[in-house]
């Protein structure tokens, strides 16, 4: 069959990448690459730190657990490997903002460490005196968009 694909971005080129692997002749077509999604976004393999929830929450960790066996795919067809950096950090401007975002992921399924004032400014100098706290989400992460 041949299929033609609208967008360049991850999704589109996941797509086309199942679809060749399957049999099918494959044509991607795409405006400009850097308007996209997948560049704006940087990459980003990040559903707990965004703060999505229900359904959206649901499908993306489902898609970030599944991620490291598509670029092991990936990486065996196109003899290339994507560099995936690990750990996101999600700072909070004030003590309000940073009881808010605690209690919301308090109910998460996920590892997130805690960091208030004192330690993100010891991990983090340059952010001192700027945030009242973080968040570092150690399996969340980004892709290189390049």
């Amino acid at each position: 069959m041949n299929v033609l694909v609208v967008g360049s971005g991850i999704i589109g080129l996941s797509i086309a990448f199942e679809l060749a692997l399957a049999g099918h002749r494959v044509k991607v077509i795409t405006r400009n690459y850097e308007e996209g999604a997948s560049w704006v976004a940087g990459g980003m393999l990040a559903p707990y730190s965004e703060g999505l929830e229900g359904d959206l929450l649901t499908f993306s960790t489902e898609s970030l657990s599944l991620y490291p066996e598509f670029l092991d795919r990936l990486g065996e067809v196109s003899k290339l490997s994507v560099s995936v950096r690990y750990g996101i950090l999600r700072l909070a401007v004030s003590e309000e903002e940073y009881d808010k975002i605690a209690k919301k992921i308090n109910n998460l399924k996920t590892e997130v460490e805690k960091l208030d004032e004192a330690e993100l400014s010891r991990r983090e100098p340059l952010l001192a005196g700027v945030f009242a706290g973080g968040f570092f989400f150690a399996r969340e992460g980004s892709v290189d968009t390049e």
